[in-house]
């Protein structure tokens, strides 16, 4: 979340509220001979009130799960996290009289710093990532849609390559990339064969069933339908020479575009890609420097989605850490209400 104009109100508010309770504890540790301390009335009202900001900010996180609820809009209660959040910090603070405590106390209030820095770490990194990544980023696409669109541009690729030099060693794609029919010619060897296959099935049943039924017998209405039949496949204008750019992307550049292999230390880096695709286009002949050319822009486009993945965990990696010491926090501050009221 951007802090901009629609944050105003609840700065305003939340600063009133700090210079209120600040004035409330200064007169309040005036009036007692042996300092504040957290168990007379006082200190509790600033305990409770701090306890329960910090329920309110941890709600946030159930309020998400369960998007259903009208219980407000998702962006006041963002606001209201961040906010009283911070709030909460200075009421503890009255609540204990700024005295550290024993061992639990010293626990809760290492949670509590955790909580709050890992918290205002992961709202600058708000301020900063997304306005980088548009700025750097111009293919940015949904984080979900990234693993989909590095496949997608594997089997685009695939079909560059085949284009003009023949179909390719490689498995075929999930049969949900429909956009692979609409080709005139199968790209994958393992389709060459099965088209032949077929072929080879149809002739023979074409050759059975004209020797057990003579032409023009009646009984031919009787024959059995077959399957739908693979399109015949039809040979590309396979370019000479080209069979280092088969070599060259079968090694990097395929299983670079793989969403879950984007580590090629040759691919990865924009200066050595460049230059391994620049000599390419030297040593290969003019007719394959277009899917040369397509494959270069593949690369690009792979290198950004993987900036856009890493972006997007440093994002979101901080919630590993905010998160559970929150709820360590609330399990903790229970059992530091508890022990007060028996101890």
């Amino acid at each position: 979340m951007l802090i901009d104009a629609t944050h105003r109100r609840w700065m305003a508010v939340t600063a009133g509220l700090w210079v209120v309770a600040t004035v409330a504890y200064v007169l309040y540790a005036r009036s007692m001979p042996g300092g504040p301390r957290g168990g007379t009335w006082q200190g509790l009202l600033f305990g409770v009130a701090g306890s329960a900001l910090m329920l309110f900010a941890g709600l946030f996180s159930a309020r998400k799960k369960v998007p259903a609820w009208r219980l407000g809009r998702a962006q006041t209660w963002l606001r209201g996290h961040i906010w009283l959040g911070l709030l909460s910090v200075p009421l503890v603070a009255f609540h204990a009289g700024f005295r550290l405590g024993g061992p639990l106390e010293l626990a809760l209030w290492a949670l509590l710093a955790a909580i709050v820095l890992s918290g205002v770490f992961g709202l600058l990194l708000q301020q900063i990532l997304p306005r980088h990544m548009t700025a750097r980023l111009p293919r940015e696409t949904f984080q979900e849609n990234v693993p989909y669109v590095c496949e997608l541009m594997q089997w685009e690729a695939d079909a560059q390559v085949a284009e003009v030099c023949g179909p390719l060693p490689v498995e075929c794609p999930p049969a949900g990339l429909e956009r692979r029919k609409e080709k005139k010619h199968f790209i994958y060897l393992s389709e060459v064969e099965a088209a032949a296959d077929d072929e080879k099935n149809r002739i023979a049943e074409s050759s059975l069933m004209e020797s057990t039924f003579p032409p023009g017998a009646a009984t031919r209405k009787l024959r059995p339908k077959t399957a739908a039949r693979r399109p015949k496949y039809q040979h590309p204008q396979v370019v000479p020479g080209g069979q280092p750019l088969v070599s060259f992307y079968l090694a990097d550049v395929r299983p670079f575009l793989d969403f879950h292999n984007d580590a090629a230390a040759k691919l990865s880096d924009d200066d050595r890609a460049d230059g391994l695709f620049a000599q390419l286009r030297a040593e290969l002949p003019s007719g394959v420097h277009p899917a040369l050319a397509r494959l270069h822009d593949f690369c690009v486009e792979r290198r950004q989605l993987s900036v856009q993945t890493r972006l997007h965990r440093w994002l979101h990696a901080w919630v590993l850490v905010h998160v559970p010491l929150s709820l360590a926090l609330v399990v903790l501050g229970v059992a530091h209400a508890v022990a007060s009221l028996y101890y």
